[in-house]
């Protein structure tokens, strides 16, 4: 009894013996097929990493770095509106929770190009043309869509419509200036929101899509417009206007002193005073004496050539601005002329693009692009989606955040408050 009970005992110690050694092996075997993988792995990155330097060396250039996100938030207010884009060339419009770094994606019904959706300057409302319906908006308090302009057939066109597409909203979040026109023709019109009630700018009309560029001022009542282009498609005058929208009526700023010159609107700095900052070009393709940034009274519409190169779209208070030079940020102030080195930057493969700022004023996000080159050296500044990383700076202390990354820099980027 004894003798078979010991011997129970031996066949059962036996087969845990059998069961750890085959553990043990399996074990290893998993072991060393995990090691060859890594091996192999780190092989291929290796030579994935020495084959993108050679062709990057070829002739002398510098290697686009490695861009690794931080997750360390900042402690800043607000969301940021920007659009993310998709190797598929398509993008989606976002919220992004500047503190937290949660994202809420911003689905709009049948909108036919996301990156030309508008949110208002309250973040309560998203603008985007249907190119089913007309120009609609989606009120993001409800989560409900409203059309507000209808396409219509144009008469002499039957086969056409006449597109109703946002162009800016007011600063007061209740008008948009509106782009209205099909392939061939284009002019610009003011919608109140509420009411739906749409006019047309008198005497302002373009001869191709996309010709007319117009930017509310911060009273919410008037407009400064001016045409892209003189000559073919835009075969419009080129000049500066001003709006009041309570007749509609356009004035001319100055008259034949500045003939034939395209002036930037987007590249223009509404100053204390009743003044305006704009850049003009004569010749997109050669230098000339009229080319530079001026400045007007609005009142007395006395104008001057000021002795400066940039005008910065991002505002920092009524005499202040942040402008780009490339590899540096600068904040430069009109009244005592001082320029302040915000960010810079030393790898000549990145480039630094201001986008907005925080609404109180303490962070300015901006744009880190990577930049690549051609086999001839030359620039080539792509809207590749992870060469675009949205980031925030501290004014005061100079701290800088990562946000996101796969940002579309030709989408509206805003910093909406809390």
């Amino acid at each position: 009894m004894l003798k078979e009970k010991y011997g129970y005992l031996l066949k059962k110690q036996a087969i845990l013996i059998i069961i750890f050694i085959s553990l043990l092996v399996t074990c290893s075997i998993i072991a060393t097929i995990l090691f060859l993988n890594e091996r192999n792995n780190k092989q291929l990155t290796q030579v994935n990493t020495i084959t993108k330097k050679k062709e990057n060396n070829k002739n002398n250039l510098p290697n686009p770095p490695s861009l690794t996100l931080s997750k360390v938030r900042p402690p800043a207010k607000g969301k940021i509106y920007y659009s993310e884009k998709h190797e598929s060339n398509s993008v989606t419009n976002k919220l992004l929770n500047v503190s937290t770094g949660y994202e809420e994606g911003l689905n709009v019904r049948r909108a036919s190009v996301e990156k030309h959706n508008l949110i208002s300057n309250d973040g309560t409302k998203l603008a985007y043309y249907d190119s089913d319906f007309g120009l609609a908006i989606k009120d993001l308090k409800n989560n409900t869509d409203i059309l507000l302009l209808e396409n219509k057939k144009v008469f002499n066109k039957p086969t056409e419509s006449e597109r109703f597409r946002p162009f800016q909203w007011s600063p007061d979040s209740k008008k948009l200036l509106v782009e209205v026109g099909y392939w061939e023709s284009s002019t610009i019109g003011v919608l109140d929101v509420n009411s739906k009630n749409f006019r047309y700018i008198t005497n302002v009309d373009g001869s191709s899509s996309g010709c007319i560029s117009g930017k509310w001022m911060s009273d919410s009542q008037r407009i400064i417009l001016s045409g892209y282009n003189y000559g073919h498609p835009c075969n419009i005058m080129p000049g500066l206007y001003v709006v009041n929208i309570t007749n509609m009526q356009t004035q001319p700023l100055f008259g034949t002193e500045l003939d034939k010159v395209t002036f930037t609107v987007d590249e223009s700095f509404e100053r204390a005073g009743n003044k305006l900052l704009f850049k003009a070009t004569k010749d997109f393709t050669k230098a000339s004496d009229e080319d530079g940034v001026y400045e007007i009274d609005l009142s007395s519409k006395a104008i001057s050539k000021l002795n400066i190169s940039q005008v910065g779209k991002i505002r920092f208070d009524d005499n202040s601005y942040f402008y780009s030079t490339g590899d540096k940020i600068i904040l430069y102030n009109l009244n005592t002329k001082n320029s302040k080195l915000v960010v810079e930057n030393q790898d000549k493969a990145l480039t630094l693009i201001p986008v907005t700022l925080s609404p109180d004023n303490k962070y300015l996000a901006y744009v880190l692009r990577v930049v690549k080159y051609n086999a001839s050296g030359n620039a080539i500044y792509s809207n590749i989606t992870e060469d675009n990383i949205l980031k925030a700076i501290d004014l005061e202390s100079g701290k800088i955040y990562d946000l996101v990354e796969n940002v579309d820099i030709y989408s509206p980027i805003v910093w909406l408050p809390e």
